[in-house]
C-alpha cells in the first residue's frame, strides 16, 4: 500500500519546513541560554516545591521559595493560589494590587470573581459595585444589580433585573433577592410575566412555566395551564375547543409548532384547516408559519410546495429558507430551485452552497453558458463545493497553497514573551486548560500579522490544535501545511493497511474531529483522536479479543487511531464501502443513515449528502472529504478527485428495498383534521 507520509519525529511533529525550528534551535543554544536552562529547571523544581509547601500549611517554606522565584514565567500563579484562599477584608489592598499588577493576565479576572463572591458573602454591597467588571457570571450579575439597588440606584437595577428575567431557564438562587424586590416595584408586569411563559415553553421547560403561571392574574392562568397541557400533549391541538376560544390563540399556535417535530404532516393540515378561523399574534402566526416551513421541509412533505411557495417574508429567516431549498432540491424541481434562490438573503445567495446549486439548475434548464459562469468561479475555490464544480467542469483542483512566511528571530521574539513564557511552562507542567487560557487571553485585539506570527509559533512548539484554530481566528487560510498537520505518520499507515483503508481519510477525519488533539473531549463524551464514545470503544475492544481498561486509555494515540480506523471499516463495511454513507454513519449513527437512505435511496452524492438532515453532519462528511484530498495533495500523491470519493448512491445500500419514493406518500386523512364547526 502506499505510503503518504514518512513518520514525523516525535519532537517535531510534521516532518515538513523544519528550517526555521532548526534556525532557532541554533539562535536558542548558547552558553549563556544553556546556564539559564539549567536555571530555569531548577526553577520549575521550586516552583512545585511551593505549591506543595502552600498546600500542606507550611508557609514560611512556602514563603522562603516563592520569594526566589519572582522571575519565574509562574510566579503569578503562586501569588493566585495563596490569595484567593484567603480573601478577607485585611487582603483587599494586596488583591487591588494584584488585580492592576496582572491586569494582562486571565488570573486578574479569576481573583476578581473570587473576591465578588466574598462581597456577596459578607453583605458589602458597595464595595462589590466598585469592584465589578461585566462578565457572563449570572451570579455575579445578579449580585451586581442587588448591590446597585442597595446602593440606592434603582432604574439601572431594574433595568438589569428584567433583562436577566427575560430567559426560558431556571436562575441561579443569588438571583432571588434582586427578583423578589423587582416584583414589588411598578417596573414589573403581566407582560413581562407572560414574555417569560413563552421563553420557558420554547426553551422546553414546563416546570418554570408552572412557577411563572402562578404569577399571572387568576382569569390568565387558565390560558397558561392550557398552553402547558398542549406543550406537554401536542395533539390536544386536533380539540376543536382550543380554536374556538379567542384567548386560547396561543396555545392551538404552540400546540401546532410543537406538534409539527412530531408530525409535520398533520401539522401543517390542522393549520391550513383551522388557522383561518381563529386571530392570531402577528409575531405568533409568523413563528408557527416558520416552525411549520423548516419541518415540513425537513420531513420531505410532498404535499408542501403550495404552502412553502406562499410563505411571507417574515418567516424566511435563514434556516428556513435553506431548508425550502434543499425540500426543492429533494423533488428534483429546478425551476422552484432557481425561485426560491432569488429569496435567499444576500449573504446565502454569495455562499459557495447556493451558487453551485444555482449552477446545477441552471444546467438542467438547459442554460448551461451561465451554469457554466457560476462553476468556473467556484472551481477556483479550495473547499467543498469548489471541487464539486471543478469535477464538474472536468478542471484540476485550485490549492492555493501559500506559506505564512515568519522571520526565525520573530518567532524568538515572540517566545521570549512574558505570556508566551507562561504559556510554555503551563505545557510543561501540562496543565492544559491554563495554557490555553492564557494563549488566548494573549491574543485578545491582536491583530492578524500577530495572530499568524503566534500560530507559526504553536506549530514550533508542535501545539498543533492551538495552531490551526489560531490561524483560523486570523482569517489566513493559505498555509495548508499550517493548517493541516500531519502526525502519528506510522500508526496511520499502520491502521490503513490493516483496515484497507485510505490514509488521507484518516488523516482528514482525524483533522475534523480532534484537530490532532489527543485528549480532546466532545460535549456528549466523545474521547480523542477520532472521538470514540467509550461505549463504542469497549465493544471494539471485545470484538478484538482485548481487555478494556478505562476510558482514559482513549487518549492513546495508537489504541484511539486502531479503534476508530476499526469502527470506520466497519461503517464502511455495512454501507458497501462507500465513504459518504460510512462517514454519515461514523458522525451521526448508522440508523440515521438508514433513515435517510429511505427518504432518498438514490442519488448523486453532492445532493444525497445536502439532504442530510443534521447540519453538523453534513458540514463533517463534506469537511472529512475535502481535508482527504488536501491531505492527497500535500503528501505529493497522485491527484485524488471527489468524484472518486463519493460516486452516485445506489438504491440497495443500507436498508435495501424499504426505500420509499416521496411521491406514493399518503395526504393526512381530512376526518382527522375536520374543520371546526362555528
Amino acid at each position: 500500500m502506499l505510503k503518504l507520509f514518512s513518520p514525523p519525529h516525535p519532537q517535531y511533529g510534521s516532518p515538513f519546513r523544519l528550517n526555521g525550528l532548526l534556525i532557532i534551535v541554533g539562535l536558542l543554544l548558547t552558553p549563556q541560554l544553556l546556564h539559564a536552562s539549567a536555571t530555569l529547571a531548577e526553577q520549575r523544581k521550586n516552583f512545585i516545591a511551593a505549591e506543595r509547601a502552600f498546600a500542606a500549611g507550611r508557609v514560611a517554606n512556602y514563603q522562603r521559595l516563592a520569594n526566589g522565584l519572582t522571575d519565574y514565567p509562574l510566579y503569578p500563579y503562586l501569588r493566585y493560589n495563596r490569595l484567593r484562599r484567603n480573601i478577607t477584608p485585611a487582603k483587599y489592598a494586596e488583591i487591588e494590587q494584584f488585580i492592576q499588577e496582572y491586569s494582562d493576565l486571565p488570573l486578574a479576572g479569576y481573583i476578581r470573581n473570587r473576591w465578588l463572591g466574598e462581597l456577596a458573602r459578607t453583605n458589602a454591597w458597595q464595595k462589590y459595585a466598585e469592584v465589578y467588571q461585566p462578565t457572563g457570571s449570572i451570579t455575579l450579575q445578579c449580585n451586581y444589580y442587588h448591590a446597585l439597588l442597595v446602593e440606592g440606584t434603582k432604574e439601572q437595577a431594574w433595568q438589569g433585573a428584567r433583562d436577566l428575567w427575560l430567559h426560558g431557564r431556571s436562575r441561579p438562587k443569588a438571583c432571588d433577592p434582586l427578583f423578589s424586590a423587582w416584583k414589588k416595584s411598578s417596573d414589573f408586569s403581566t407582560e413581562l410575566v407572560w414574555r417569560r411563559f413563552q421563553l420557558a415553553l420554547s426553551a422546553g421547560q414546563p416546570q418554570l412555566a408552572i412557577y411563572l403561571a402562578k404569577l399571572l392574574p387568576t382569569g390568565e392562568q387558565v390560558i397558561a395551564k392550557r398552553m402547558i397541557a398542549v406543550h406537554r400533549k401536542p395533539t390536544e391541538t386536533l380539540d376543536c375547543d382550543l380554536w374556538r376560544q379567542p384567548e386560547l390563540a396561543a396555545a392551538a399556535a404552540l400546540g401546532v409548532r410543537r406538534l409539527s417535530r412530531r408530525d409535520a404532516a398533520t401539522a401543517l393540515a390542522i393549520w391550513q384547516a383551522r388557522a383561518n378561523q381563529t386571530t392570531f399574534d402577528p409575531e405568533d402566526r409568523i413563528a408557527t408559519l416558520s416552525r411549520l416551513a423548516l419541518e415540513v421541509s425537513l420531513a420531505g412533505n410532498a404535499h408542501a410546495e403550495a404552502f412553502l411557495d406562499e410563505l411571507p417574508e417574515q418567516a424566511l429567516d435563514e434556516k428556513v429558507s435553506e431548508w425550502r431549498l434543499r425540500w426543492a432540491l429533494g423533488r428534483g424541481d429546478w425551476e422552484l430551485v432557481l425561485s426560491w434562490y432569488e429569496q435567499l438573503p444576500e449573504e446565502l445567495k454569495e455562499s459557495t452552497r447556493w451558487r453551485y446549486w444555482r449552477a446545477r439548475a441552471l444546467q438542467a434548464k438547459g442554460e448551461e453558458q451561465q451554469a457554466n459562469t457560476i462553476l468556473t468561479e467556484l472551481a477556483g475555490l479550495r473547499d467543498y463545493y469548489g471541487f464539486l464544480a471543478a469535477d464538474l467542469l472536468e478542471l484540476p483542483y485550485q490549492f492555493q497553497d501559500q506559506e505564512d512566511a515568519v522571520e526565525p528571530a520573530v518567532l524568538v521574539a515572540l517566545a521570549e514573551q512574558p505570556a508566551m513564557r507562561r504559556v510554555a511552562e503551563l505545557r510543561h507542567f501540562k496543565r492544559e486548560t491554563s495554557a490555553r487560557r492564557e494563549w488566548w487571553f494573549s491574543l485578545k485585539g491582536v491583530d492578524k500579522e500577530r495572530r499568524v506570527e503566534a500560530a507559526k509559533l504553536a506549530q514550533q512548539w508542535n501545539w498543533h490544535p492551538i495552531d490551526v484554530l489560531t490561524v483560523a481566528s486570523a482569517k489566513s487560510w493559505n498555509d495548508l501545511e499550517l493548517r493541516f498537520p500531519r502526525l502519528y505518520g506510522e500508526i496511520i499507515a499502520d491502521q490503513a493497511e490493516a483496515q484497507q483503508l485510505s490514509e488521507e481519510l484518516i488523516y482528514g477525519l482525524i483533522r475534523r474531529e480532534s484537530i490532532f488533539d489527543a485528549n480532546a473531549r466532545s460535549p456528549v463524551g466523545a474521547r480523542g483522536l477520532m472521538q470514540l464514545m467509550p461505549a463504542t470503544a469497549k465493544n471494539i475492544a471485545s470484538d478484538r479479543g482485548e481487555k478494556w481498561r478505562s476510558v482514559n486509555e482513549l487518549s492513546r494515540p495508537d489504541l484511539n487511531i486502531r479503534y476508530g480506523s476499526d469502527y470506520l471499516r466497519q461503517m464502511l463495511d455495512r454501507f458497501d464501502d462507500h465513504n459518504v454513507l460510512a462517514l454519515a454513519a461514523y458522525n451521526g449513527g448508522a440508523g440515521n443513515v438508514n433513515r435517510w437512505l429511505r427518504r432518498h435511496s438514490a442519488a448523486p452524492a453532492d445532493l444525497w449528502t445536502e439532504m442530510i438532515t443534521f447540519g453538523e453532519t453534513r458540514k463533517y462528511v463534506q469537511a472529512v472529504l475535502s481535508y482527504s484530498i488536501i491531505y492527497r495533495e500535500l503528501a505529493g500523491a497522485p491527484p485524488l478527485r471527489l468524484a472518486d470519493l463519493a460516486p452516485a448512491i445506489g438504491g440497495t445500500m443500507g436498508v435495501g428495498p424499504a426505500a420509499i419514493p416521496l411521491e406514493i406518500q399518503e395526504p393526512v386523512p381530512q376526518k382527522i383534521i375536520r374543520r371546526c364547526s362555528e
